[in-house]
């Protein structure tokens, strides 16, 4: 398997940077967009890198923050077969700062280009080694990563449960590999319900270390990812101080993953 970060905060020289994710998966059985930054510098990445986009069979959107999604009308310009497998409810009103900021997908979206989203309930196979998969409240024995995020309902602002968080699974070579956008409902919680191999994504850390008692919530958590004997790839919401953090405990096992970057499973 072959996975190259087209977008993330940090770029490789020669590569563009943005707050945001997209990774361009290549299995034995499909050719997979995962996430679609903030904007189309994914599709500059990808030329640089030598990815045709337009190759991809299928995509996944891993929620509905525009970080993730704001890529999507360049996605659909220049891909016109691949369906974006997405929760059924990517279109809801989010935001973040408490409020303050609109952080949702553009809502034309939906009704324009209605004939490419499917809408996902738990799980769907994607072919015969990848499936979109969920993650449930009974499934949730670590504290989550949604501080600040929120949800717009007929009932005011409510603190977003993201319902509409999807993870991609995908078995090969003898591994699991879990690839995940931002991790909001807890890498922990995560980790432990799929027990990669393999863990790729950011972990929504970014700042966690600044709190009180920061650091040491962010050695705890890399103490507990060491435990699993998995390999983790990450970066964006991950932060670079954090990173730095967890690199002190799960060394090699732990790597950036930059836009520009490319990993072979």
């Amino acid at each position: 398997m072959r996975i190259t970060a087209l977008t993330d905060d940090v770029a490789t020289e020669g590569y563009e940077a943005e707050h945001g994710l997209s990774l361009y998966i290549e299995t034995d059985c499909a050719e997979i967009m995962f996430d679609f930054g903030a904007s189309g510098v994914f599709t500059r990445n990808a030329a640089r890198a030598g990815v045709d986009v337009r190759g991809a069979d299928v995509a996944v959107l891993s929620h509905d923050h525009y970080d993730h999604g704001g890529g999507l009308r360049d996605f659909f310009a220049c891909n016109a077969h691949a369906k974006v497998y997405a929760a059924r409810e990517i279109f809801g009103k989010r935001y973040s700062r408490g409020g303050t900021k609109y952080a949702g997908l553009e809502a034309g979206l939906a009704k324009e280009f209605r004939d490419r989203f499917v809408y996902v309930d738990e799980t769907v196979c994607l072919n015969g080694n990848a499936e979109i998969v969920s993650l449930g409240r009974d499934d949730m024995p670590y504290p989550d990563s949604g501080e600040g995020l929120c949800t717009l309902t007929a009932a005011g602002l409510v603190r977003d449960d993201f319902a509409h968080e999807r993870y991609l699974l995908i078995r090969e070579g003898g591994k699991r590999i879990l690839v995940s956008g931002c991790s909001h409902k807890g890498i922990l919680n995560i980790v432990y319900k799929f027990r990669p191999d393999v863990m790729i994504g950011g972990f929504h850390l970014k700042g966690e270390e600044e709190k009180k008692d920061g650091r040491e919530s962010v050695l705890a958590i890399a103490e507990a990812l060491s435990a699993s004997g998995a390999e983790f790839y990450t970066g964006h919401c991950t932060g670079i101080r954090a990173y730095g953090i967890m690199k002190e405990i799960l060394g090699s096992r732990l790597t950036y993953l930059a836009a520009g970057d490319t990993v072979i499973i």
